[in-house]
């Protein structure tokens, strides 16, 4: 599981366990207390309760909106940014979540959005069909 988990590269990576099952989506219950949305393909068994499962979520898959503005997002978790860099069309960001837990977004800088600053609070919001996911073997 590690070996696979550490090929995805520059993913943000996430341990948990199966906390709910529905048709389409399951909940993930991490390590940290974050509740993780995951669309399930058809052609994959959904995960088994006792197992332990990775999840990960591309940086460039992961948005970020201030924490008053509503959005449509399944996935939406809360923190403070903790650095920034400025990449002409592109942000990359460090986000502290709950948990002593960050995560990595690489968002795109539309015209006339906002840039986050380090300290500000801000939504992290992203769709499950772009939460990747192994369970543990064995």
């Amino acid at each position: 599981m590690r070996f696979v988990a550490e090929f995805v590269g520059q993913s943000n990576l996430f341990f948990g366990t199966l906390k709910q099952a529905g048709d389409d989506l399951v909940e993930i219950q991490t390590e940290e207390g974050l509740e993780i949305k995951v669309m399930m393909i058809a052609a994959r068994p959904k995960p088994e309760p006792a197992k332990k499962i990775t999840l990960y979520i591309r940086p460039e898959a992961i948005a970020l909106i201030p924490i008053g503005e509503n959005h449509q997002a399944v996935n939406r978790l809360t923190g403070k940014v903790a650095a920034s860099a400025y990449e002409g069309s592109s942000v990359e960001y460090e986000v502290e979540l709950q948990g002593s837990r960050s995560v990595r977004a690489h968002v795109l800088h539309p015209k006339g959005r906002p840039l986050f600053a380090r300290g500000d609070e801000v939504a992290v919001v992203f769709d499950p069909k772009d939460v990747g996911w192994v369970a543990e073997e064995g």
